[in-house]
């Protein structure tokens, strides 16, 4: 399962990055990672709640993980379009 980063930023200016593939606290590393290579560009964030997933959540993500696996194998590409 390859590692992502999903990011979305709100109107106000509000942070949500949900990470995806980070195998047990990976997910924290690589946010305070993050953190500083924003804080590079003059980007501060503060990390206010952290939630790590739930079994379930995992579990979509690994069979949503498989399934563009699949696609990758008919078409050679991962289509980024593709809706969940």
């Amino acid at each position: 399962m390859s590692r992502r980063i999903h990011i979305r930023v709100g109107r106000r200016g509000k942070v949500k990055a949900d990470f995806v593939g980070f195998p047990g606290d990976d997910c924290f590393d690589e946010s305070e990672s993050l953190q500083t290579a924003l804080a590079h560009y003059g980007i501060r964030v503060n990390s206010q709640n952290l939630t790590p997933k739930t079994a379930e959540e995992i579990e979509r993500e690994l069979e949503a993980a498989a399934g563009e696996d699949l696609d990758k194998t008919k078409t050679g590409v991962s289509d980024p379009l593709r809706r969940k």
